[in-house]
């Protein structure tokens, strides 16, 4: 169970995904901080959470498959996590 103290973070490519955004609603109701990390700045999601960040990739699809780029958001996801870890740890260098 999320209580008041937690920190809800969101990883999606589109930031439209329906199981992402009706949690984030219902949290939000709550209070609770949250976080969206997507491909897209004018999401839903992004809409719905304490704080967005967005690599804002162009989506691409060819022959009805979405080939977006992702790794920008997995660069995202390395720093924050990097940094989470050194200030945890006290090595803020």
């Amino acid at each position: 169970m999320v209580d008041r103290n937690d920190l809800v973070v969101f990883i999606s490519s589109s930031g439209k995904t329906q199981t992402f955004t009706k949690i984030a609603e219902k949290l939000k109701y709550r209070n609770t901080e949250t976080v969206a990390i997507t491909n897209t700045v004018d999401s839903l999601l992004n809409k719905q959470v304490t704080v967005s960040l967005s690599a804002n990739v162009e989506r691409v699809k060819f022959a009805g498959y979405d080939l977006t780029a992702r790794s920008t958001l997995l660069v995202l996801i390395d720093i924050i996590f990097e940094s989470y870890l050194m200030q945890k740890l006290g090595k803020n260098q």
